[in-house]
């Protein structure tokens, strides 16, 4: 970052202030989701229907395990399972107490998954068949593109402990990448979406997008499913882009990025973020809020990382800390007015809450804020004095860009053998995360669990190869416009 001397008033007195620059690039959507005119969608719902009465009988009828599981596979897929839970759950009821599959690594490694995907602890043993008599995966399936992509899949659903299906992903993403050019069109697509970003660790949206391409060069798709998921997709488009716009408006009347020109104008990624946690349609508050949210943190971290100074930083914590106006008014103006409208943010979002009964949730949220503004201002503070924390204090307090270096420091090793151990922590972490999804808990896992998982999901999206966050004119807008902005052709 690049420093830059600024005039600015402090307390009363004019002080040439040396504050650093993110040098951010603008806003790529600017004002688009506020004047893109709006669909009415209302002429496919009958047809929507009639295609849902459809598929539910497909599901209800399959009576062969492995048409069974394709069918389910697809449904999720194609972001359509929230129509047909009910359907889904009893099916794989009866097939983890009733259906035995012991033939093929595909059907093997489907059953395995959808299984883990929905609250089932399926041993591993059963891939012991696929395995020679040293614990490797045999050789035979080193030219089986779809049981190696299974096998890769279901890898990532692992458990801590679970050795062989680290194995799994080790065999499986070698083999793949060797065979990726010699097998279909629509299973290199979904080989290569497979090999950058594995189900478990995707964005429902933007799989459900993908997948409607690599389903439609299928050799056998069925046809109504695939109707089904493309009227669905430009229906759910048609809701997210009310959405964005009416939260860009709101954005735009906030009026808050204009008197802090210092910070990322990234109102859409949030909202893009937000949609990856709650991505089912009938999730429209929560994702307003989500965006809100994230979009003032955005905004917090820009103060603390590039614009405030650490004498302004301190009492600023404490402000937010103790959410004291009186105090507020001997801090910097551009400071009071990120509280300002950061305390008429929580009004909003208190007084919607109040209608149902729900207020007590703003207190999680603010509490979220202080400790964000805490582990802020302590690398605030770190930075200052050129202290290169433990890599234990940094993972409480720090960001990921600076937690190799942490390392790297306090291990005494390279670049490249940090970012090896560091692959290894992010497996296990993800393991974690899988083994918590399945323990029984007193926490609904549609609306705890689940929503945790997805946010990790989206730190794999947004981060995975670099920060496309900083990037507005990058992947992320690739991105955005898939899901939207561009109806699937129908």
């Amino acid at each position: 970052m690049a420093s830059i001397i600024q005039q600015y008033p402090s307390n009363g007195k004019d002080e040439a202030i040396i504050r650093k620059s993110g040098d951010f690039a603008p806003s790529y959507w600017g004002d688009f989701f506020i004047s893109l005119p709006l669909k009415d969608d209302s002429s496919i719902e009958e047809r929507v229907e009639e295609l849902k009465t459809e598929v539910k009988k497909m599901v209800q009828h399959a009576n062969e395990p492995l048409q069974k599981l394709s069918l389910i596979d697809a449904i999720q897929r194609l972001g359509l399972s929230y129509h047909f839970q009910e359907e889904i759950n009893l099916s794989l009821k009866q097939i983890n107490n009733e259906y035995c599959i012991t033939d093929g690594l595909h059907a093997f490694a489907l059953r395995f998954r959808l299984l883990r995907q929905h609250g089932y602890n399926t041993p591993t043993d059963g891939f012991k068949k696929f395995m020679n008599e040293n614990g490797k995966f045999k050789e035979s399936f080193s030219s089986d593109a779809r049981g190696l992509l299974s096998l890769y899949e279901v890898g990532h659903f692992g458990l801590p402990g679970e050795d062989v299906l680290d194995e799994a992903i080790a065999f499986a993403g070698y083999h793949l990448k060797l065979i990726i050019s010699k097998v279909s069109d629509s299973l290199a697509m979904d080989i290569e979406r497979a090999l950058d970003v594995p189900l478990r660790r995707g964005m429902a949206r933007l799989e459900a997008r993908q997948y409607i391409d690599v389903y439609e060069r299928d050799e056998k798709p069925c046809h109504e499913l695939l109707e089904l998921a493309k009227l669905d997709f430009n229906r759910v488009q048609c809701l997210l882009q009310k959405e964005l716009k009416d939260i860009s408006i709101w954005w735009k009347d906030l009026g808050l990025i204009k008197k802090l020109s210092f910070a990322r104008d990234r109102l859409v990624e949030c909202y893009f973020w937000a949609l990856g946690v709650c991505h089912n349609p009938h999730q429209s508050r929560s994702r307003r809020v989500f965006t809100k949210v994230i979009v003032f943190l955005s905004t917090m971290d820009d103060i603390y990382d590039v614009y405030g100074t650490l004498e302004e930083l301190i009492p600023f914590n404490d402000v937010i800390q103790r959410r004291d106006m009186e105090a507020m008014k001997q801090l910097p103006e551009y400071m009071q007015i990120f509280i300002h409208a950061l305390e008429g943010t929580y009004k909003e979002i208190e007084d919607e809450l109040l209608v149902e009964g729900n207020s007590y949730r703003m207190g999680y949220l603010k509490e979220v804020v202080k400790r964000l503004s805490g582990a802020y201002l302590q690398e605030a503070i770190w930075g200052s004095h050129k202290y290169v924390p433990s890599l234990k204090e940094h993972l409480q307090d720090g960001q990921v860009i600076s937690t190799i270096k942490c390392y790297m420091s306090e291990a005494r090793v390279s670049e490249e053998e940090a970012l090896l151990e560091f692959q290894k922590m992010i497996s296990n972490a993800w393991k974690n995360i899988n083994e918590e999804l399945l323990k029984a808990s007193t926490f609904p896992v549609s609306v705890v669990l689940a929503p945790a998982h997805s946010l990790a999901c989206m730190g794999h999206v947004i981060y995975n190869k670099y920060d496309t966050y900083k990037d507005p004119a990058g992947e992320m807008k690739d991105k955005i416009t898939m899901l939207m902005v561009d109806p699937v052709p129908i």
